[in-house]
């Protein structure tokens, strides 16, 4: 091949280094491969109650994510030779769809039911996000 792209996909699977050997052996030297991976640790929720923010970024990074960080080194590792790197930060401004991308709630309900919350402070820290009202 001569093209190849892989969006959000190695955070999601078992053996991601032998994904990209895959799509190594599959693409001729010289082909153009795009790889976008989200880095889970960069996380920043931006609410009053910044502690359970960061214990959010934690679980989500340790416990919810199977591979949170993929992005950062296996590409180089798999022999592909490394042109550009790009950081993209989005922002959300309404809860609903950063809830819907990110699964706020979700994700803190699954903390919560693991024992790495606190239900009372989970459940203040996403009604206080629902309820900006943002533009």
């Amino acid at each position: 091949m001569d093209r190849a792209k892989i969006d959000r996909v190695l955070m999601h699977v078992a053996e991601p280094s032998e994904v990209l050997a895959q799509v190594y052996l599959a693409t001729r030297p010289d082909a153009r491969i795009g790889l976008v991976e989200p880095d889970w640790d960069t996380l920043i929720v931006d609410a009053e109650d910044l502690e359970t923010s960061r214990a959010f970024t934690r679980y989500t990074t340790e416990e919810a994510v199977h591979n949170a960080t993929i992005g950062r080194s296996l590409a180089e590792q798999a022999g592909f030779r490394v042109e550009t790197l790009r950081a993209t930060t989005p922002v959300f401004r309404d809860f609903h769809e950063a809830d819907h991308t990110l699964g706020l709630g979700r994700t803190m309900q699954k903390a919560i039911d693991g024992g790495r919350g606190d239900w009372d402070r989970g459940h203040r820290w996403i009604t206080s996000l629902s309820s900006l009202a943002l533009s």
